[in-house]
């Protein structure tokens, strides 16, 4: 009867709303997907690379060896200071 019919037309609505809302969150879904996959994309072709950073770490290799270097020379340099300090002092204390 009636009330039989009532109820189908119930359970098809339902059933409607229910597969709108699926195909809505389904929807959401693909959308945060294909967010996340072009975000991923652009991060690729914007992220630095180890071939990217090796002309970088070379030259920071290069500029802690002339640090190096550099620190070194003047220890030595130092070094003959105090020695030629050394021998000056010396020799005002020898006359």
């Amino acid at each position: 009867g009636p009330a039989l019919a009532e109820l189908r037309n119930s359970i098809d609505a339902g059933d409607k709303a229910v597969i709108a809302h699926s195909d809505k969150n389904l929807e959401a879904i693909r959308a945060s997907v294909a967010r996340i996959e072009a975000q991923q994309l652009s991060e690729e072709k914007h992220a630095l690379t180890q071939r990217d950073l090796a002309p970088l770490h070379e030259k920071i290799n290069r500029l802690a060896e002339q640090q190096a270097e550099s620190r070194g020379e003047l220890t030595e340099v130092a070094r003959m200071l105090r020695e030629q300090l050394r021998i000056l002092q010396s020799a005002r204390g020898g006359e």
